[in-house]
């Protein structure tokens, strides 16, 4: 109950927010301070976009700053977990919103102060929570074996056998020599070749693209669910980035139904063990 009342309360907030910002202020004005807060190094932002509600805006917004604000985080030289996430938290706790309607396009700017990031402490009371992936804690054990008796060995009389001549040899016609012929080849596989919907994210080259990409895919229509990596779907298949602390895009995957993903640049099955401490975004494409 206590989610459904918090999300009615934030639902609440930004509609009255929205209502407050028009009558306060002209588009002009808001639009003024967006553009001052994206050049200003002080701040850390996001931009959610939506054709549905100034809800759906604000949580895109407020989804893609938490992964901002953890980039930033190890940018700065800090590598503790919990901090990490606590930060996170902190941070949202302290963002604000900037809601604006351009006909029926909702977006909404969430914007911190790095400072105000930076002011959390192992003191402060709030709920933490993991970010990427999560390491797994596998032991291997082996398994002892029994001690076994070695096989017997029969023992053989050392006997001198009696002398065998061999009779002469007879004349044997060789046999006719079979003309050689050449392996069949086996078929080369298909090379491996990306769908439309999945070409543009070879592009994606930085973390500021794949933003881009989601916000605007989400916007658009073409894309219809997104979420961090610890978020992704139980089941059925869909389509995943992956993204390094340094902002770049060190791969990008189908995922099937069956959890097989499929790097889009090689055509290869890999699994995410092999990008331990980065962090991820899955999307659903409209089919």
């Amino acid at each position: 109950m206590k989610p459904i009342i918090n999300k009615y309360i934030y639902t609440v907030a930004v509609l009255l927010a929205v209502a407050m910002r028009l009558s306060a202020q002209t588009p002009a004005d808001d639009q003024q301070r967006i553009n001052a807060i994206k050049v200003d190094p002080a701040y850390l932002w996001a931009m959610g976009t939506s054709t549905s509600s100034a809800e759906d805006a604000a949580e895109c917004a407020r989804l893609l700053i938490g992964e901002q604000v953890e980039l930033w985080l190890r940018e700065t030289g800090i590598d503790d977990r919990d901090r990490i996430a606590g930060c996170v938290v902190k941070a949202k706790e302290e963002m604000s919103d900037i809601p604006t309607q351009n006909r029926k396009v909702f977006r909404c700017l969430s914007y911190v102060k790095k400072s105000d990031i930076l002011s959390y402490t192992d003191s402060d009371q709030v709920l933490l929570v993991e970010f990427g992936g999560t390491d797994k804690d596998a032991a291997q054990v082996e398994a002892a074996l029994p001690a076994t008796e070695p096989a017997e060995v029969a023992e053989v009389a050392a006997t001198t056998p009696d002398p065998v001549v061999a009779p002469a040899p007879e004349s044997v016609p060789e046999p006719a020599v079979a003309p050689k012929t050449e392996p069949t080849p086996e078929p080369t596989p298909a090379a491996f070749v990306p769908t439309a919907q999945e070409r543009p994210l070879l592009a994606i080259e930085t973390f500021e693209q794949l933003r881009a990409f989601i916000t605007d895919g989400y916007n658009a229509g073409s894309i219809t669910r997104f979420g961090k990596y610890k978020e992704r779907p139980a089941s059925g298949s869909y389509h995943m980035v992956v993204y390094a602390p340094d902002g770049s895009i060190p791969a990008r995957f189908r995922v099937e139904k069956d959890g097989t993903m499929v790097n889009l640049a090689t055509g290869q099955t890999e699994t995410m063990d092999a990008y331990k401490g980065n962090g991820a975004f899955w999307f659903i494409f409209k089919k």
